[in-house]
């Protein structure tokens, strides 16, 4: 087993990490002073990026309590992959499966990959669980504005300010159906299909 050292991550809960530029402050940051690390094709590698996965036991217990935080602390099973052009770092439950992972800051990442250029690739074995929808790739920020979006709908509709929910809808649509309607479609596109257009109807809900 190959380690790397002296790396900071950013676990966050949701499945699909944050690009460094998107930390913020008050995240939670490690610094990771000892993990495992394995080099992989690029094909793999998107696998592993594209879809909730699951690691043989044979490679969990190859990596069980192999992470070190700089406070002498342990995460049980953790590692990180990378296939020359990137890096992921990836933690996982007493499953296999993958709860958590991080990117890396830039500098640090290019790092890893000049400390890889002589590893040979790896096999290990993996199965995929689900394959994660387009609302996985959003960036942080447009998270964040799709769940304030939801919040305000909701909270419109359960006061009756059907007003709002109208003007809202015709700023994007123009069809002629019931409030209700409008309201069940707003909410399921936003769910669903999350896209630029929606940042407008959220600058305009911040006015009101």
């Amino acid at each position: 087993m190959k380690y790397t050292y002296d790396i900071v991550l950013n676990f966050c809960n949701d499945e699909r990490s944050y690009e460094f530029y998107e930390w913020k402050k008050e995240d939670t940051l490690l610094t990771i002073q000892k993990i495992p690390i394995l080099r992989t094709n690029k094909k793999k590698l998107e696998q592993i990026s594209n879809n909730k996965i699951k690691i043989s036991k044979l490679l969990l217990e190859k990596i069980d309590n192999k992470t070190t935080l700089e406070n002498g602390k342990k995460i049980k099973y953790a590692l990180l992959i990378t296939d020359l052009s990137r890096v992921i770092a990836l933690e996982f439950n007493n499953c296999g499966e993958v709860i958590k992972s991080s990117n890396l800051l830039l500098d640090e990442e290019e790092a890893v990959i000049d400390e890889c250029l002589d590893y040979k690739e790896e096999k290990f074995d993996f199965e995929i669980l689900k394959s994660y929808s387009q609302m996985e790739f959003l960036t942080r920020e447009e998270r964040k504005i799709r769940n304030n979006l939801l919040s305000e709908l909701k909270y419109m509709y359960s006061q009756k300010n059907y007003d709002e929910i109208n003007y809202l809808y015709a700023e994007l649509y123009n069809d002629k159906i019931t409030i209700h309607k409008k309201y069940a479609f707003l909410v399921n596109d936003i769910k669903n299909n999350y896209s630029q257009k929606y940042n407008k109807l959220y600058d305009i809900i911040k006015l009101t």
